[in-house]
């Protein structure tokens, strides 16, 4: 990808025959792929597949055995993983940590500026109208004032959403971002990120799912796991493919596609547990 100035913009993330062990156990096993800048992914695959392990190698909590991670055009050892972590940012909704209940939405989005849990730390002028832009782009502006812990599941995930984007990170790691939502919230969100796909400041979205129906049509880019190594990667039409995803998934499922979005459907007549 380049720039209006003709200049070359480095990959959002790059996977070069990346493999991660633990003991005698091969995790992650010879990945490799590539997501262009601002372009939307997915890291696709049944539980267990590795596919939080690769966001987690994303943001330089685990290291590879061997191979090479680069992320935004650094190199995993030749860059300081602090400067790393403040282009990529991630929304774990099922995290570890959440915010604190007790702030309005429009705090828990502020609380992006520091990367803190609580509102620590006060904010510029121009910090402050970016809250506001972003809080807007989720479709939030009318319940900003709203206690985030009295928010529902959905909104409260289009906070954390918004609160990724403050300091405009280069890449932003959804892991399971619709996970516990009902159909309206989940496809509130997927409507969300489809709108931030076509944003020209936008990051490199890269969504971590084991639903092919949480795809949004903006989607260009499937890394489908199995077990730790690439079963499929390209664009969703060259991936998504009844066959694959049956070996994969380990049932039968069949595969239809309906206005951009993929959706499948599990045969069990026959299915031999």
């Amino acid at each position: 990808m380049t720039n209006s100035n003709n200049t070359q913009i480095p990959p959002a993330v790059h996977f070069e025959n990346v493999r991660l062990s633990r003991g005698t156990r091969e995790i992650i096993r010879g990945i490799t792929w590539t997501v262009g800048a601002g372009e939307f992914a997915a890291i696709l695959g049944p539980n267990g597949s590795g596919k939080s392990t690769l966001a987690r190698m994303m943001l330089g909590y685990l290291w590879a055995t061997k191979g090479q991670v680069t992320v935004a055009g650094r190199a995993f050892g030749e860059t300081n993983l602090h400067d790393l972590r403040e282009i990529v940012a991630l929304v774990q909704p099922n995290g570890q940590f959440d915010l604190e209940p007790t702030l309005s939405v429009r705090e828990a989005v502020r609380t992006g500026v520091g990367g803190t849990l609580g509102a620590y730390r006060p904010a510029t002028p121009q910090q402050e109208a970016r809250v506001d832009e972003l809080i807007e782009r989720v479709g939030m502006t009318r319940s900003a004032g709203n206690q985030y812990g009295n928010s529902s599941t959905g909104e409260r995930v289009r906070a954390l959403v918004a609160r990724s984007l403050v300091n405009r990170p280069k890449v932003l790691i959804l892991d399971e971002p619709t996970s516990g939502l009902d159909i309206r919230g989940r496809e509130e969100l997927l409507s969300v990120l489809e709108d931030l796909s076509t944003e020209a400041d936008r990051p490199a979205l890269v969504m971590i799912t084991h639903h092919v129906e949480e795809l949004p049509r903006a989607t260009t880019n499937v890394l489908l796991l199995d077990d730790g190594q690439a079963a499929g990667q390209g664009q969703p039409g060259e991936v998504l493919e009844s066959a694959l995803l049956s070996r994969v998934y380990g049932c039968p499922v069949e595969l239809r596609e309906t206005d951009g979005r993929y959706f499948l459907h599990a045969v069990t007549r026959g299915w031999r547990v």
